[in-house]
């Protein structure tokens, strides 16, 4: 082999050398890095910015909103109501045409089998004003949430959704869905680390209702029985997934033992609340 056969032989190995470096770096440095850095941004910085968009929307809304809101949604639940009364398996299913219509016209929707899993939430994800129904928070798990009408997968991204048409504040089983997220702090997470006797509240902007929480556990995805009206009896059941992946649900329950009006409530509370 010549000197100039040898040295473009050299040279071509040293090329294809530095390339193999160069995508080792890439794959095993540089890549895993910038995963890391999306991985803390969207955890740390992008979620909670946006729910914490949310919640101050939330805030801000006012007592007449939302009985504006209230109306419709009223409604909109008794129409839902007569569709139901004709169908026997999912009466919510958004496989009937008018559940369909009545969602794409509201954005409200009771049908629990159309909510995915959710990794994270969206850049487009935005709080629907016109379905907000108040706030609940839990003080001892640091949980501020809106509450929105129906468990359509734009209210879940955000909030707390109501379970079934026609819930009233401090009447019947008031029952949310909210999501599990891989961060405890965030949507319903905060749930699963409720004890008993810790207190939740919920607001409609002019009267809280504070409920005492007396039992949790855990049970099949299912068992939908469990958000039922249970006679007289004035409760509040919270759900979410019992893991990431949605295998079961995580309940807990509260019963109400107090109302007061909004300006009746301590500062803290109201400032919660309100600010």
């Amino acid at each position: 082999m010549s000197y100039e056969d040898k040295l473009k032989a050299y040279n071509a190995s040293k090329k294809k050398n530095r390339i193999k470096k160069i995508l080792f770096i890439f794959i095993f440095v540089i890549l895993p890095i910038t995963l890391l850095c999306y991985q803390y941004y969207n955890d740390e910085v992008r979620t909670p910015g946006i729910i914490k968009q949310a919640t101050a929307d939330a805030k801000s809304i006012k007592q007449k909103q939302i009985e504006e809101n209230d109306t419709i949604i009223q409604s909109t639940g008794n129409e839902l109501k007569n569709i139901n009364e004709l169908t026997k398996d999912s009466p919510y299913s958004l496989n009937n045409p008018d559940n369909k219509q009545i969602y794409n016209e509201t954005g409200i929707t009771y049908d629990f089998g159309q909510v995915t899993e959710l990794g994270h939430i969206p850049n487009e994800a935005v709080i629907n004003r016109n379905l907000l129904r108040g706030q609940i928070l839990i003080p001892a798990v640091n949980l501020n949430l809106p509450i929105l009408e129906g468990v359509s997968n734009e209210n879940l991204w955000l909030g707390a959704g109501t379970m079934k048409p026609n819930q009233i504040m401090g009447e019947g089983n008031f029952s949310l869905a909210g999501h599990l997220m891989t961060d405890p702090t965030l949507l319903f997470s905060p749930i699963t680390s409720i004890q008993k006797g810790n207190y939740a509240y919920i607001t409609d902007k002019d009267k809280v209702f504070k409920y005492k929480i007396y039992d949790m556990g855990y049970i099949s995805a299912n068992k939908v029985d469990i958000i039922n009206d249970e006679n007289n009896k004035k409760l509040l059941t919270l759900i979410t997934c019992s893991d990431i992946e949605g295998h079961g649900r995580y309940y807990v329950r509260g019963k109400l033992v107090e109302i007061n009006t909004i300006n009746e409530i301590n500062k803290d509370l109201y400032n919660q609340f309100k600010r």
